[in-house]
């Protein structure tokens, strides 16, 4: 070993010991600043997230790739390349505005009030709906999706489009189709249009430019 590397003193082995070089410093994860999603190498002293490098085990980011069953007290020794923007992750990771709860708004839209909830209580609302904004003064009930996703049944979901298809087909009248499925007209968005079909089609996901892990 160099002078330099051991500021200018001897050097034996074993007396030197390197935080970022002890496998029990190291997590392997996923770098999910871009749509790759590298394998990646987090270092961290202390408790602190210090640095990102490529996984050794992973093609993306380390060639040949460390064969899988290699130790993890020899694989603390190989780095594999990261883009900036990957090692640009810790900046993520102790980003001051980066969001760990789950905020819900507490006025009118608009009025940039938030309050935080609990995950459970988020999941509960998601799902069962209600009167979600009550205390904002909004008194309207909202669908959850325990009511948008009203058809669940294969095989009827199938049944009741084939219906449709002979209606469109003149095979089959609406009065026919409806007294066909007079037991599940409730899911339908409207029973005397069935073309447009269950409750559940109301849903649309539409996002932008959507990134792993902020959506």
């Amino acid at each position: 070993m160099s002078w330099a590397q051991t500021g200018g003193g001897e050097f034996t082995a074993g007396e030197i010991s390197y935080e970022l070089a002890k496998p029990e410093n190291i997590l392997y994860s996923t770098c999910l600043q871009c749509h790759v999603a590298c394998p990646i190498k987090a270092k961290t002293w202390d408790g602190v997230l210090a640095k990102i490098d490529g996984s050794p085990y992973s093609p993306q980011n380390y060639l040949p790739q460390l064969k899988y069953d290699t130790p993890l007290t020899e694989a603390v020794f190989a780095d594999g390349k990261l883009c900036p923007k990957g090692q640009a992750g810790i900046e993520t990771y102790y980003d001051p505005y980066r969001l760990r709860k789950v905020l819900k708004r507490k006025g009118p839209r608009g009025s940039n009030k938030w309050e935080t909830i609990e995950w459970e209580q988020f999941i509960n609302e998601v799902v069962s709906g209600g009167k979600l904004f009550e205390g904002t003064g909004d008194e309207r009930s909202y669908p959850g999706f325990d009511e948008v996703f009203a058809l669940r049944d294969v095989a009827l979901s199938n049944n009741m489009a084939a219906g449709v298809d002979k209606i469109r087909a003149k095979e089959m009248t609406v009065a026919e189709f409806k007294q066909k499925y007079s037991e599940h007209l409730d899911k339908l968005i409207d029973p005397d249009h069935p073309d447009l079909g269950p409750k559940n089609n109301q849903f649309i996901f539409n996002i932008g430019r959507a990134e792993h892990g902020r959506a």
